[in-house]
């Protein structure tokens, strides 16, 4: 059959026709799909890292706790020993600085004080003596490589000494040697009013739960949950590379989705990422699907729809146009069925009328002509 028949115009146009919608029907779902995915994961991305951060609060509120009733214990013992005073220069660790005197009891390099406290209390004590506009471990059992950090000083532009100078306490998360304490720092004040040290308690910061609850989170395929410290640096998180959660901390890496939540109390930071691939990757998938089926259901549709066609239309044309050659070849004696009363139907009728008209035409002038030759034959006779 020629290729510019009804038939495959129809078949053609039922293509085209689908074809559009299939092209429509895939750039819908590829939307609706894509705000789906991005809801569905941001949803997560808040269950996360709300559950990280309320970890987070607890840990901080029980060890508050602690650090309250351990600075409470250290201040009452050291106050019962007696007035504080800044004593003479001493040697702590190799540090020249001056010595702590409680009661007239040098503090420096003893620690029946700090490590009485600690026995009852856990965690860890330290008396610092202030040295010019240093402060200056002198006993502590805060330990650094093995050993004692005496004759350490505490940080000269940190948070904590601007509000010792200023005779304030300080109670929050800090950064001692590398590793996060919660903390609390209190002045100590003379007979005159001076400052003159600073007591401080401290227990390092337990965060083996919420370690295990981040290390266990991801976000998508190849997206993950970390914690990241007041120095920018993660903590731990839940990728494989290391190198890979540094760069998309440090905003190097491109194509990923950052999502930072504050936790105040420490100035830390409970961060969520993934790549923007692995929500493409989501959509081409599901959508590959929905095109599939798409169309496995426009083939069959345009098979039935092809097939309705040519039952309809195409076989009674056909029989239309074999019925009108037979007349235009004079053979006028065939008999034309139809059964629908539709156009077609109505078409094979007229022709069948066409034919019995062309046919009693025939006959008479046939019969005619048969008159004439009789009447010819007796004009001749």
């Amino acid at each position: 059959m020629a290729f510019n028949s009804l038939q495959h115009q129809i078949r053609f146009t039922l293509l085209a026709v689908l074809a559009v919608m299939l092209i429509v029907v895939s750039v819908m779902v590829s939307w609706m799909e894509s705000r789906t995915i991005l809801n569905q994961t941001q949803a997560e991305i808040e269950t996360k890292v709300s559950a990280s951060l309320k970890l987070l609060a607890i840990t901080d509120s029980i060890m508050k706790e602690r650090v309250a009733s351990s600075m409470a214990l250290l201040k009452q013992r050291g106050e019962s020993m007696g007035a504080p005073a800044v004593g003479t220069s001493v040697s702590v660790n190799g540090r020249q600085t001056k010595d702590l005197v409680l009661g007239g009891v040098s503090q420096a390099n003893r620690f029946d004080l700090v490590d009485g406290v600690t026995e009852l209390m856990g965690g860890t004590a330290t008396l610092f003596v202030r040295d010019g506009s240093n402060f200056v471990r002198v006993s502590t059992n805060v330990m650094k490589q093995g050993k004692r950090a005496i004759g350490t000083l505490l940080a000269p532009d940190g948070k904590v000494i601007k509000l010792i100078r200023n005779k304030r306490p300080y109670y929050g998360q800090v950064d001692i040697l590398g590793t996060p304490y919660v903390t609390g720092y209190e002045p100590i004040i003379d007979a005159d009013g001076q400052v003159v040290g600073i007591w401080y308690v401290g227990y390092k910061a337990d965060l083996q739960e919420l370690q295990a609850a981040v290390t266990n989170s991801k976000i998508l395929d190849t997206g993950f949950v970390g914690l990241v410290d007041d120095m920018e640096r993660v903590r731990f998180h839940s990728s494989q590379d290391d190198a890979l959660v540094s760069a998309v901390v440090e905003g190097s890496e491109s194509g990923w989705e950052v999502t930072r939540v504050d936790f105040p109390a420490w100035n830390y930071q409970i961060i969520a990422a993934y790549p923007n691939s692995d929500i493409t990757g989501l959509i081409l998938q599901k959508v590959s699907m929905i095109v599939i089926g798409a169309i496995v259901i426009a083939g069959l549709l345009l098979f039935v729809l092809g097939g309705a066609i040519n039952r309809l239309v195409i076989v009674p044309i056909q029989q239309a146009m074999d019925t009108a050659e037979r007349i235009a070849q004079g053979k006028l004696d065939n008999h034309i069925e139809y059964t629908n009363n539709d156009e077609v139907g109505r078409l094979l009728h007229s022709l069948e009328t066409m034919q019995t008209a062309l046919r009693d035409f025939i006959r008479q002038v046939t019969s005619a002509g048969e008159q004439l030759s009789f009447t010819s034959e007796e004009l001749s006779t």
